[in-house]
């Protein structure tokens, strides 16, 4: 399996010019997966956003950086990962 060659400016022209979706991923990504080699890694995070009122996904959760209830949008992300070292995101869930 060859590296995946992708600049920053690609990803953010991609990310632009559409309405961008958790399948997408799975759609850019899923040919160079293999089932039969890697591990799936979950990793929860909470992005803080302690003065952001108005924002709809901003609520209070669990941080377990500060061990206490903040304020934040929660982001839960699913990335493979294989012996070789190659990681790719393949999920995500706001």
């Amino acid at each position: 399996m060859s590296p995946i060659e992708l600049s920053h400016d690609a990803v953010n022209r991609f990310l632009n010019g559409s309405n961008f979706e958790a399948e997408m991923l799975w759609d850019e990504v899923s040919e160079y997966i293999s089932k039969d080699d890697g591990y799936l890694i979950f990793d929860d995070t909470l992005i803080e956003k302690p003065y952001a009122k108005k924002i709809e996904l901003n609520k209070w959760q669990w941080s377990g950086k500060h061990h206490s209830v903040r304020q934040g949008i929660g982001l839960t992300n699913c990335v493979w990962l294989n012996e070789e070292g190659l990681s790719l995101p393949i999920n995500y869930r706001v």
